[in-house]
């Protein structure tokens, strides 16, 4: 990563390749809080960004609106969060 901003992963339960990154200096949205996503790890600035994350609209949208969306390419992001889960 180019930037020194850590971000903040959340994936949507039922939706997993749906993502918000939220800047890790910044309030998690409240759209985010409750049982609809859950958090997915967080992306330090040394780490490879994921499939489907674009740096630099990141950091335009989280400047902005506090929060960017996007489409996780690959469910194999930060542990527990990003592995897919069992039909209910």
């Amino acid at each position: 990563m180019s930037t020194a901003i850590a971000f903040n992963i959340f994936r949507r339960r039922r939706q997993r390749s749906l993502c918000c990154a939220v800047r890790q200096s910044k309030p998690v949205p409240l759209f985010i809080q409750g049982e609809t996503w859950e958090f997915g790890g967080t992306l330090s600035p040394s780490e490879a960004l994921p499939a489907g994350f674009q740096l630099e609209a990141a950091d335009d949208a989280t400047r902005i609106l506090g929060y960017y969306l996007f489409h996780g390419l690959s469910p194999a992001h930060h542990g527990p969060a990003a592995e897919p889960t069992a039909p209910a």
